[in-house]
């Protein structure tokens, strides 16, 4: 025997569909604390400091510092100010901090004003807060020595005998 036969087949798949939802995440940077400093002068060179004062702004909620050191300009560091250096710390809240620079007399000189400098750097903040310094330098300035006390004479003359004879 023979046979033939046919046959048909249906096949039914499916699709599958799905939906991904994303997140976007926002981080947000601290507002940075701001470093800036500002000179001072004596008019008096007697005075035995002058007073820089390092003032911060931005973020003052968190504990921040920053280092400076002395320069010399016209005013030579161990003849007319002390070369110095060091760092000014901060705590939540603060915002100004002062620095004195102690001056040197030179007794017997007679100087022209002076002036040096103190430059910020190394600013830090806690809590991965961003620190800036945006006044780096200021000026300090001491003053020009008073002349020395001088005698002048005008319209003098000398009287010997009977002549008058004049000194210029």
């Amino acid at each position: 025997g023979t046979g033939t036969g046919t046959g048909t087949g249906t096949g039914t798949g499916t699709t599958g569909t799905g939906t991904t939802t994303g997140t976007t995440t926002t981080v947000t940077q601290p507002q940075p604390v701001l470093f800036s400093i500002s000179g001072g002068s004596t008019t008096d060179t007697t005075q035995s400091v002058i007073t820089f004062t390092i003032t911060r702004s931005g973020n003052i909620g968190v504990a921040a510092s920053v280092n400076y050191l002395t320069g010399s300009g016209s005013a030579g560091a161990g003849s007319d100010f002390n070369a110095s250096a060091g760092s000014v710390s901060f705590a939540a809240g603060e915002t100004s901090k002062t620095v004195d620079i102690t001056i040197f007399a030179n007794p017997g000189i007679i100087e022209a004003a002076e002036s040096f400098t103190v430059t910020l750097n190394g600013a830090t903040a806690s809590a991965g807060t961003p620190a800036n310094i945006i006044a780096a330098s200021a000026t300090g300035t001491i003053a020009a020595d008073p002349p020395l006390p001088g005698l002048t004479i005008n319209g003098a003359s000398i009287r010997a005998g009977v002549s008058t004879h004049s000194l210029w």
